[in-house]
């Protein structure tokens, strides 16, 4: 059985929990190497396009908004602001509301960090050199940044790999 607690001890990258059985659980956080682009949703995150820098006119004024991107898109800043892209908010996203800001900002680090994978190892005895033995692993690619504790996220890997172990979740 694994309680609330066991799940509260996992919210960064090699974080461990003891189980009731004596076997571990290690928290894996990676780099997911999907290309974003390859994973993003336009209805979720809005679109958005890469600002040119170059004028487009004889007067050096900067390129106008991208086809498609009204008065609602901002530029936005990513890498110390040096890479910097037109974002264009989905529809049924109100601007000034709690849910705009946090969307600007999920949009911003999904493209300055890009996706990531998370996973579950169950961790039994170690080896020759001291260290842990994976017996077996779960894993959940395109994990948004700073999700990767949320207790959904960890449902989600556990629900693949638990029933292999004959564990169950404590609601």
């Amino acid at each position: 059985m694994i309680n609330s607690e066991v799940l509260e001890a996992l919210a960064d990258d090699g974080d461990t929990a003891e189980l009731d059985d004596g076997r571990t659980l290690r928290l894996r956080i990676e780099s997911d190497p999907s290309d974003v682009r390859d994973l993003w949703s336009d209805d979720c995150y809005g679109a958005v396009a890469w600002v040119e820098d170059r004028p487009r006119n004889d007067y050096g004024y900067p390129p106008d908004r991208p086809e498609g991107f009204d008065g609602n898109a901002e530029k936005l800043g990513i890498g110390r602001g040096y890479d910097r892209f037109w974002w264009q908010p989905p529809a049924d996203v109100a601007r000034g509301t709690e849910q705009f800001r946090a969307l600007r900002t999920l949009v911003s680090d999904l493209l300055e960090f890009g996706f990531s994978n998370v996973g579950l190892e169950v961790l039994e005895g170690e080896n020759a050199y001291h260290e842990a033995i994976v017996v077996n692993a779960a894993w959940l690619g395109g994990v948004e940044p700073w999700s990767y504790g949320e207790r959904e996220v960890l449902d989600d890997i556990l629900s693949q790999l638990l029933p292999e172990l004959g564990l169950e979740v404590a609601s």
